[in-house]
């Protein structure tokens, strides 16, 4: 009896952006836990927030434009990718949720301070006796940079809030991606959370021959 090589077919795809959501996911769990001090935690949740957008929108996109979304569209900033989808979908930048679209907005600003970090100069004149006398205004000599005090004025419960609007856009868009092209998409209600890939494996038949 002599078996035949085989050869096993293995086809499968990584969700990259239900990985970068894990990653939001428990970073807010560590603002949660540990509140002092989460203003880190709150800064890695928001900047993997915004590569979980980008990467949400790679994904639809390669499913409805295919080969051309890689050789044309990849490389385009978030918010032109994110029209290019919609437009596929017969929806305009307009439909998305108001709320929605102001947290992606902010998202991508806030996203592009923290990626593109520069130097903070500062000159600031403080009336000494003041000082002396006043706790308050005492913690006005600690230097921060803008960037921080806007992380520190968005706090715990704005940045849960964005991270819900991140949420709540990927379920809009994938809904709706769902109803124009059911067999593109992936069929479930909470898309950024599930697994993390998926593979169809093909065995061959073997021949035996005796």
């Amino acid at each position: 009896m002599t078996d035949n090589d085989t050869t096993i077919i293995r086809e499968g795809e990584v969700y990259t952006f239900r990985l970068l959501w894990r990653v939001v996911q428990r970073q807010l769990q560590n603002a949660t836990a540990k509140p002092h001090g989460s203003i880190s935690d709150l800064m890695a949740a928001l900047t993997f927030a915004a590569f979980t957008v980008e990467a949400f929108v790679n994904f639809v996109g390669v499913q409805l434009y295919q080969e051309a979304w890689l050789s044309k569209y990849e490389r385009k900033p978030t918010n032109k990718k994110i029209k290019l989808v919609l437009e596929k979908l017969n929806l305009a930048y307009k439909d998305i949720p108001e709320p929605v679209k102001k947290t992606l907005n902010m998202l991508k600003i806030l996203r592009d301070d923290l990626a593109h970090g520069k130097p903070y100069l500062s000159l600031d004149n403080f009336n000494a006796t003041k000082v002396r006398t006043s706790r308050e205004n005492f913690y006005k000599l600690q230097f921060k940079a803008p960037l921080y005090e806007k992380l520190e004025k968005i706090g715990f419960e704005g940045s849960k809030k964005i991270i819900e609007d991140v949420n709540i856009f990927a379920n809009f868009i994938n809904a709706k991606a769902n109803k124009e092209f059911p067999d593109l998409v992936l069929d479930e209600d909470n898309i950024l959370s599930g697994a993390l890939s998926r593979a169809v494996y093909v065995w061959p038949e073997t021949e035996t021959n005796i």
